[in-house]
């Protein structure tokens, strides 16, 4: 869903969190990191879009690092948010 032109204006920080991990050669994550990051994404994204603090908007995987990028509106209580959901 795209978001509508008040949360847009709302959002001004680009909150990115990113996983760094040994993956397979060619530099994707193995299955077992994979669940884990699946599990990490589905609680952080639910719980912030859940209570306001942001809203995941891209999700980059390669290179031996998963990226997951968040449009806030305030840096400190979407961090909050998440730490409430690890």
């Amino acid at each position: 869903n795209t978001p509508s032109e008040a949360e847009q204006k709302s959002s001004c920080f680009l909150v990115m969190v990113t996983w760094q991990y040994e993956g397979a050669p060619d530099g994707m994550p193995r299955i077992d990191e994979q669940d884990d990051m699946l599990a990490f994404e589905k609680a952080s994204s639910q719980g912030t879009e859940r209570r306001g603090a942001g809203r995941l908007v891209l999700v980059l995987t390669g290179a031996n690092k998963r990226q997951w990028r968040y449009y806030a509106s305030d840096a400190e209580a979407f961090i909050e948010s998440v730490n409430q959901d690890l």
